[in-house]
């Protein structure tokens, strides 16, 4: 994967900070910055397909895709900030009786 140069101002106060942070891992502190944005990125992307999830705009597996990362993931993530998905309408739980009544019939 190519990649570009980006640059950023931070207060001296972070700076420091990320350079003691670096040499407590024993890495250069450019990896250690690389390292916490890709991090954050990755959160970020997730609580975004997560709360779109949570409307009820889209599905776990379309959440799973825009966050970029695979369906155990999403799922894991979910889980672990108690996210779940809107409850359903009455228009949609008649429907999930009908289906379930429509399988015990065949079932008999």
């Amino acid at each position: 994967m190519e990649t570009r140069v980006v640059t950023t101002r931070l207060p001296d106060i972070y700076i420091h900070e990320l350079q003691s942070l670096a040499q407590e891992e024993h890495i250069e502190r450019a990896v250690l910055i690389r390292k916490l944005l890709l991090d954050s990125l990755e959160d970020y992307m997730l609580k975004k397909a997560a709360e779109s999830y949570q409307r009820g705009d889209i599905g776990i597996e379309e959440a799973a895709v825009r966050a970029k990362v695979s369906t155990w993931r999403m799922i894991e993530y979910l889980r672990k900030h108690n996210i779940t998905s809107p409850p359903e309408t009455l228009g949609e739980l008649g429907e999930g009786i009908k289906r379930s009544e429509d399988i015990m019939k065949r079932s008999k």
